[in-house]
């Protein structure tokens, strides 16, 4: 992490999961699920336990296709952004926020 990142964020890393909280009060969550069509009770203990308060989950690697994505629910959280390979079956990123904080999608 260079100094100007360091800056912004301060990660914190609880086993296989990174956590970074950035200015002002934004709480990331970025983990690498390797399919997570068979991982949606274990996300919805591991938030409600331990990772309680995290505004932004990102994952990689969800094996989903957009129409099973676009169906997967994580209590409390809103799906705002998603991207699936068409010609593989692993690969891809979803992104949840929180559903009380305000969000946009950027286009660029």
């Amino acid at each position: 992490m260079d100094k100007h990142q360091n800056e912004l964020t301060r990660g914190v890393k609880d086993g296989r999961n990174k956590i970074f909280t950035m200015k002002p009060n934004l709480s990331v969550l970025r983990q690498n699920i390797q399919s997570i069509g068979n991982k949606q009770t274990e996300i919805d203990l591991v938030l409600k336990s331990s990772l309680k308060n995290i505004d932004v989950l990102c994952f990689t690697e969800h094996w989903l296709k957009d129409d099973y994505l676009k169906l997967l629910q994580i209590d409390q959280y809103k799906l705002v952004s998603y991207f699936s390979r068409k010609n593989h079956n692993h690969g891809g990123s979803h992104i949840y926020s929180y559903v009380w904080k305000k969000t946009s999608v950027l286009k660029i």
